[in-house]
């Protein structure tokens, strides 16, 4: 990593699934660390208590506070769905009764209620990112997406040995 990201590089992305049954020792940390050298980690979790589970509540936070974007589908348990309904945020409505008038009616309430994370269609999700407003995307399951299904089906990619086999980048199965 001392020697990325350099002209040639090409990008890093980690997408570690199933996140919430591993435990990796400081990884808040880690994650941070190789950010700073371009390398992007997506967590796949079932629900946002897996990290509290495995990692006690401050440390979960930690983790959570590192990333930017969250995505949620339909049928989030839920804890996972009142964490998305904070995170969506508030609207705040003023109305005066007159232009001149200065008396102001104020209202405040959630975005999105859990009810409405938890019931989203089963063919949207919801992405709150950094400072942008919360979107609710179209999505298709890649099993019902011919190209996609059809590269699943691939196998993982064979990369040639390098000169120096020490260097090797190597594919690790963890079941």
């Amino acid at each position: 990593m001392r020697n990325l990201p350099g002209r040639r590089t090409l990008p890093v992305y980690i997408l570690y699934d199933e996140f919430g049954h591993s435990t990796i020792p400081n990884f808040a940390s880690t994650a941070n660390t190789i950010r700073g050298y371009g390398v992007s980690i997506s967590i796949v979790l079932q629900s946002i208590s897996q990290l509290s589970a495995r990692y006690g509540a401050e440390y979960a936070n930690s983790i959570q506070g590192g990333f930017n974007t969250y995505l949620t589908y339909a049928g989030a348990d839920p804890e996972t769905a009142e964490f998305f309904e904070r995170i969506a945020g508030r609207v705040r409505e003023r109305q005066r009764e007159q232009f001149l008038n200065h008396v102001e009616q104020y209202q405040e309430y959630n975005l999105i209620n859990a009810g409405e994370v938890r019931t989203i269609s089963s063919d949207q999700a919801l992405v709150v990112s950094g400072n942008k407003q919360p979107i609710k995307v179209e999505t298709t399951p890649y099993f019902n997406n011919w190209s996609m299904k059809r590269h699943s089906k691939k196998g993982r990619a064979r990369l040639p040995l390098p000169d120096n086999s020490r260097n090797r980048l190597q594919y690790v199965e963890l079941s």
